[in-house]
């Protein structure tokens, strides 16, 4: 986390700007949609091509190390080369993850489609996030933190209602989601940039990694905490279809679209329920809340309930996002604390919550 007193950007204009934030909202929620579409579908793929759970791990897994990587790297790419820019190269190839997933005859097609739309989404969600927090300063991080979620949930959801009762059931989500990101993209030079870059300033993708030493310590405590959260939460996107299918005996793709939903939907509305609570009560309800989801899913696997696997997985799911709140909140809080004092009390605002800068020469006037 290095501290700087010179920004290389300045953002364009304060005036909050309503319907460009709701756009980039939207984007942002079809770019998630599309990630949590697959999951439905990966039953379906199994038994198409007959490959293991660990190969569909894979699929899931490679997702995750792309996207995360890609924001490693890409997290300042909108700061410097503006926002627009930045988005129309996400839409581009997320459209051709969606090309290759209608393509998919295989595997190895899977695998490519997911490495893709992973690297599409990391350089979306940045660059987007913080298109919404300088279109709309009030209302944007609450629109950037819930729209991620929401848009996995109903995602997942219309794939699984799609997938069950609509013809076509491993090409139709990936052609609607396409047809969608074309039409946005065809959109997006409507929207007015919301940054200034510098001309001729040198492109740098390379990651800079700090832990101030005031966060260390709280760092180090809600790690592991973080570690079993999201490895539930990613067990259960990879495999809760799967699980569903073979426990219950119930392989109708809209059982595992619905667990797919209830993941990330009331992830989200635990956000908006506790996002004004203490970190240390959404850490305490969050602990509890991962034990209790685990305890709930593994009756439901023994007992071959499949009520009781979607209770545990949306209990589950308030433990993962209640925890994420609360750690992200702790951390950051202390983390911009000692980024103002190694500013001095210059910086006017921080975009915490978003891999890029929402960048304003330093002074002394307040948002």
């Amino acid at each position: 986390m290095a501290a700087s007193s010179s920004l290389d950007c300045t953002r364009g204009d304060d005036s909050p700007r309503t319907g460009q934030a709701l756009f980039y909202l939207g984007l942002l929620v079809v770019f998630l949609a599309a990630s949590s579409a697959p999951t439905p579908l990966y039953p379906l793929y199994q038994r198409a091509w007959g490959f293991s759970a660990t190969l569909l791990t894979l699929v899931f897994a490679v997702y995750m190390f792309a996207l995360l990587l890609t924001l490693l790297v890409s997290g300042s790419l909108s700061d410097q080369r503006g926002r627009k820019p930045v988005i129309a190269l996400a839409v581009a190839l997320e459209a051709v993850s969606m090309g290759v997933f209608l393509l998919a005859d295989g595997p190895g097609w899977l695998l490519a489609g997911r490495i893709l739309q992973g690297v599409a989404t990391g350089i979306a969600t940045s660059a987007l996030a913080a298109a919404i927090l300088d279109s709309h300063a009030r209302h944007g991080p609450l629109m950037a933190s819930v729209g991620p979620l929401y848009g996995m949930a109903f995602g997942a959801l219309f794939s699984g209602l799609l997938v069950g009762y609509a013809p076509a059931p491993l090409r139709l989500v990936f052609a609607l989601l396409l047809g969608a990101l074309l039409w946005q993209l065809a959109w997006l030079p409507r929207m007015r940039e919301t940054v200034r870059t510098t001309p001729g300033q040198p492109l740098s993708l390379r990651p800079r990694v700090q832990v101030p030493v005031a966060v260390r310590a709280t760092l180090l405590r809600v790690v592991p905490v973080a570690i079993a959260a999201w490895a539930l939460g990613g067990f259960s996107l990879s495999l809760g279809p799967s699980l569903i299918a073979e426990v219950v005996d119930l392989h109708n793709p809209a059982m595992g679209g619905l667990l797919a939903f209830l993941l990330p939907f009331v992830g989200g509305s635990s956000v908006l329920v506790l996002r004004r609570q203490t970190p240390r009560l959404a850490l305490l309800v969050g602990g509890w809340g991962l034990a209790a989801g685990m305890a709930v899913m593994l009756a439901g696997v023994h007992g071959h309930t499949a009520w009781l696997l979607l209770a545990g997985a949306a209990t589950q799911q308030v433990g993962l996002e209640t925890t994420t709140y609360a750690y992200g909140a702790a951390v950051i809080a202390l983390a911009v604390l000692a980024l103002i004092g190694a500013l001095g009390g210059g910086c006017r605002s921080v975009g915490a919550e978003c891999p890029a800068r929402r960048c304003a020469p330093a002074g002394p006037r307040d948002e």
